[in-house]
Parts: C-alpha cells; structure tokens; sequence
C-alpha cells in the first residue's frame, strides 16, 4: 500500500448521476433495467397467462429469468468498469456510507435505486480493486456531504 493519499477522490452517489466524483466528473448511469423494461413486461405477462405445472410455463419462465439475468450482466460488467477506472486512476477513493438496504426498502426509491446498484460499485471498487492497485477505499458519513457542488464548492440544495 501507498505511504500517503497522493490522489485522492471523493464519490458522491446519485440516482440521476450514478457517481459524481469531486473533480467535477460524473458517471450517467446506463439504466439496464429500464431499458429492458418491455420486453421484460411483455414477458411476465405471457408468463402469468400460461396455467401453472405446464411445460409453456416453465418455457415463459425461462424466458423471465433469462432478462433478468441479462440485465444483471450488463450491470454487472459496467460496474466492473468503473471500479477498475477508479481503482487505477485514484489512491484513496471515498464513497458515501449510504443505507442501501433502507432505501430499497422505500417503494418509491426502490427500482432506482436497485437499477443503480451503489452497493455492487462500492463492493467491487472497495473489496478487490483497490486493493489490487495498491489503493484505499474509505467510507465516510453522508451528512452534508451531497449539499456541497463539486465544482465551485457551494451549497446547493440538490434532490436524491
């Protein structure tokens, strides 16, 4: 491990921006889920016709399970992405120590926020990236932190 934090970054996490980083930069989400939403729809509907123990509905759960898996892989491997672009280009990369699991919980908040998979970013950065690269992941307290631009370093008001 480095002696000193010669390049440090602080994550701010976001449904509207997957991560805003403070040297301004940001990652847009891809949003996997939403875009497969049709097609996902579509077949969950096919699937809920089809009447139960017969072999058309264990086809059409196939179906179901293999967008959900495809969408999981895409997340997954963009995810993978980023972590290894922080974890080369920083020294010490700080995240927000959100409550994922609270926030799933919400109904309104719950399909973003899982569309977004903060956890899965900071896991894959924290627990196998960074360390490989010879970096630190810190995780610090929210509060306050996202009312604060990375920019000019005023405080703004911004919504989840």
């Amino acid at each position: 491990m480095r002696p000193s934090a010669s390049n440090p970054v602080g994550i701010d996490l976001e449904l509207e921006k997957l991560a805003t980083l403070s040297t301004g930069e940001y990652v847009e989400p891809p949003k996997f889920f939403s875009k497969t939403g049709k097609r996902l729809v579509t077949a969950q509907r096919v699937l809920s016709r089809k009447k139960k123990g017969s072999r058309n509905r264990a086809k059409a759960r196939v179906r179901v399970a293999k967008l959900y898996r495809k969408v999981e892989r895409q997340r997954d491997d963009f995810l993978h992405g980023v972590s290894h672009t922080l974890a080369r280009r920083f020294d010490l990369v700080a995240f927000d120590d959100l409550n994922v699991k609270g926030m799933v919980q919400n109904g309104r908040l719950s399909k973003s926020v899982t569309d977004a998979s903060w956890g899965k970013l900071v896991e894959y950065t924290s627990y196998y990236k960074a360390s490989s690269a010879g970096g630190r992941v810190v995780l610090v307290d929210p509060g306050g932190t996202t009312q604060e631009c990375a920019n000019c370093g005023l405080e703004v008001g911004k919504p989840l």
